[in-house]
């Protein structure tokens, strides 16, 4: 599969899992949101309103997540952690 392909997935398999688990969270009264822009948001004014941006937001999210996970060097290393090799640090005490 290729690189776009994994990335466009894992943004759809975020969304969608964000958004069921949501769904089923708010219609059983858990949590709501009580502040939502009217016209992004799906039955807006009932105690279970769902502003559709959480779940693309959501979605970002995991596609983030699954990009620091698998965009590595040849070293192993992600994004993050490139350059800590060529650190300078004292002794411990």
């Amino acid at each position: 599969m290729s690189t776009p392909a994994l990335l466009w997935w894992s943004f759809c398999w975020g969304f969608a899992v964000f958004m069921l688990l949501e769904l089923v969270y708010m219609r059983c009264g858990m949590y709501g949101y009580h502040a939502a822009i009217p016209s992004l948001t799906l039955w807006y004014g009932e105690y279970y309103q769902f502003p559709i941006y959480e779940a693309l937001f959501a979605g970002l999210w995991c596609l983030g997540y699954a990009s620091l996970l698998y965009f590595r060097n040849d070293k192993g290393q992600t994004i993050v952690e490139r350059g800590v090799d060529k650190l300078k640090t004292g002794n411990a005490a």
